[in-house]
Parts: C-alpha cells; structure tokens; sequence
C-alpha cells in the first residue's frame, strides 16, 4: 500500500503543471479550439516517404503503414454536444477500412481535462443523421482518453493499465494540433510486456498525420504540344498529403497526378507542395514541381498536358465559374 500511496503520489506531482493550473474557463476554451482543429482529414504519407528512402523510392510500409484518417463533426445527436466521427483506412485506399469510431468530446472538471469517450460503430454516418444504437459497441469508460493542452498541442492517453484488450491491457495516447494528428496504440500484458503495437517493431514510435487540404485542379490537353491550343478536358479532387486522381488521357493512357507535402529535412523548417505527373503504376514521373509553401494555387505546363490546382474553396476554379450563381 505504501508503495502504491507513493506512486499515486509522483502521478499527482507530474499532472500538477498541466493539470491544477486549468480553470473551468480554461477547459471551455480549450474545447471550443480542439472542435476547431481536429476535424478535417490527415494523412502519414511523408512518414511513408521518409521510411522508404525518400525521393523516387518506392514505397515501403513496414513498420509503419500508410495511414488515411478522416474526423468528421456530427450534430443532432443525443449523445453529446461535441461528437465526431472517426473513419480510418489503410494503403491509400478507402474500401480498405481499419475501423469507424464516434468520439464525445466533454469537459472532465475533476481531472482538469477534456475526455474523449469512444464507441465503435458499424454505422456510415452523415453530419445531421441520428446515430442507431444498434450499431455501437462503446469501449467503455476505462477506455476513455484525456487530453491536457501542453506547450500549444493537446496531448492524452488512456489510463496505464486500465482499458482491457483481448490479451491484455490496450493503450493509446494522441496528440493533436493545428495541422497534425499523431497517435500510437499498443496492447500490453500485466508486466508492461508489449503484446502488439500498431506499428510492430517501431519502438513504441508514432503515426505522423498531417492535416490535408483539398484541391480542385482543372486538366487540360492539346495532342501536338502547342501551349496556346490546350483544351479543357476534366477536373480532378485530390488532397495534398499524398491524394491522387487517375486521368483518362485521349490517347488511351491512364495517368496519375499526385500531390504531397515534401519536407526536406525532420524536423521540418518549411513544407513545400509538390506535384507530379506519371504513367500510372510508374513511381518514376513524367514531370514535377514545387510550389512555395502554404500555396493555394498552382500548376504544371507541358504543353500536351496543363494542370491548375485551386485548394477547396477557391473561386477561380472551373467548376465554380460555371456553377450558376445565387439570386
């Protein structure tokens, strides 16, 4: 017991900076910020770049996988006032699912801290649809993560040895940001052995997701090269942190335009745009570029091929010139 009392004890003392100092206008205030930044998409693409080699390598997704994180807000629901819905795929593809789950943002004044509460859910959710409690499985309060605003990121877990996996005791801690979502998860057994981590043989390491923006870009197509003759052919929706979109060229190729965030050295000073075009299923491209960072328009001219990107809601876009305008 004395030893126990001493453990409770430093828990206590190393909470003390983040924790005791955190009015209940604080916490409102810190809610009111994460609800603005966690929703929105995120992406480990430059993670899944770096372990590869970098540059033209191909990619490697081992020990960490390419991972797609999508945070929807949710309303109308009786769950809580502050709801999202969290849905996650593997590979860069969205068909390949690794799991849906609802997550209930509250104020924990006791704990001085905002609780995440979690269900999973089967349930393809929109943002005003009610939710079937048929289709939740909560985790279950020892499951719950509670976030601190340390240093201007929240960061949280769930509680050591607390919330039960199928073989031991499962663990996630989280950080989020203005732009990024870092997260990891392992299962331990009651010695602290690690079972399974998501990354296996990382270290305990983490999942690096940046914030994606989305992008309209218009193609254009001239088949003898002559820049001033190009024609519009489509518009493709991507988004930056790795998103691609297939083009169904006149000549019976298919080609793939990639954007992503490069950084040139980690941690990174600057993170620029760049954007490419290949024969899909070629890592090799026909063409890049680089735009400055934080750029919400750009665009490649080959004279064959013209592409310019307007990051969402942009008015200059195409689609948006034709779409018929509000009386």
């Amino acid at each position: 017991m004395k030893s126990l009392s001493v453990r409770l004890l430093l828990s206590s003392l190393l909470l003390a900076p983040c924790a005791v100092a955190q009015s209940d206008a604080d916490l409102a205030a810190q809610l009111t910020r994460l609800m603005e930044w966690w929703p929105g998409e995120y992406d480990n693409h430059e993670q899944i770049v770096r372990q590869s080699g970098g540059g033209l390598s191909e990619n490697v997704e081992k020990p960490f996988l390419r991972l797609h994180t999508v945070m929807r807000p949710l309303t109308a629901i009786a769950l809580g006032e502050h709801l999202l819905l969290l849905t996650e795929y593997q590979h860069n593809r969205p068909v390949d699912q690794r799991r849906r789950r609802l997550l209930a943002i509250s104020v924990d004044k006791q704990a001085r801290a905002l609780r995440v509460t979690q269900w999973d859910t089967t349930q393809a959710l929109d943002t005003a649809q009610a939710v079937d409690a048929a289709t939740l499985k909560p985790l279950g309060p020892a499951c719950d993560v509670l976030l601190h605003y340390v240093g201007g990121q929240f960061e949280g877990g769930t509680l050591p040895s607390s919330c039960h996996g199928p073989n031991g005791f499962w663990h996630v801690d989280f950080v989020i940001g203005p732009r990024y979502f870092w997260q990891r998860e392992r299962e331990m057994d009651r010695k602290g052995k690690v079972l399974s981590e998501l990354a296996p043989g990382a270290g305990d390491a983490w999942y690096e997701e940046s914030k994606a923006r989305l992008f309209s870009c218009e193609v254009h197509e001239n088949p003898d090269g002559i820049m001033a003759q190009t024609k519009y052919l489509t518009t493709i929706h991507l988004h930056d942190q790795g998103g691609e979109a297939d083009i169904a060229w006149p000549d019976g190729r298919t080609l793939t335009f990639t954007i992503h965030e490069r950084a040139f050295t980690s941690p990174p000073d600057r993170e620029y745009p760049l954007f490419r075009i290949h024969e899909k299923g070629k890592t090799v491209p026909i063409a890049y570029a680089y735009a400055v960072d934080g750029a919400s328009r750009f665009g490649l001219n080959l004279g064959w091929f013209y592409i310019r990107c307007y990051a969402e809601g942009d008015s200059s876009s195409v689609e948006d010139r034709m779409r018929p305008k509000a009386r």
